[in-house]
């Protein structure tokens, strides 16, 4: 319930082109510990405001905005379980692609 609202909240916003789910739990092996990962890929980054009031709807518990690999916000569900809500720029995901597609040799 909470996570479907999540990202239905998410997919409304203009500037949102996808959401990918990962993380240990969305696996069929995980344990009490394991949490969501969800991967925004957006052409912007939504402002931290409109991020919070989001995650307030779903989530008990947010840290908006760490950013020890990249730009993310940590949040505990209403119902308990973690989730990582990461935010990745369209364009620079479609470079990372094409430069693996078309590597050195093209």
């Amino acid at each position: 319930m909470y996570f479907d609202s999540l990202c239905a909240a998410f997919a409304r916003l203009p500037q949102v082109e996808a959401l990918a789910l990962g993380g240990s739990r969305a696996g069929e092996q995980y344990d009490e510990k394991s949490d969501y990962d969800l991967y925004v890929y957006c052409t912007e980054v939504p402002q931290e405001t409109v991020r919070r009031q989001i995650l307030a709807e779903s989530c008990s518990y947010m840290e908006l905005g760490n950013r020890f690999w990249e730009l993310e916000d940590d949040c505990v569900l209403r119902n308990g379980l973690p989730i990582d809500i990461l935010y990745r720029s369209l364009s620079d995901f479609t470079r990372v692609v094409a430069s693996v597609v078309e590597g050195p040799w093209a």
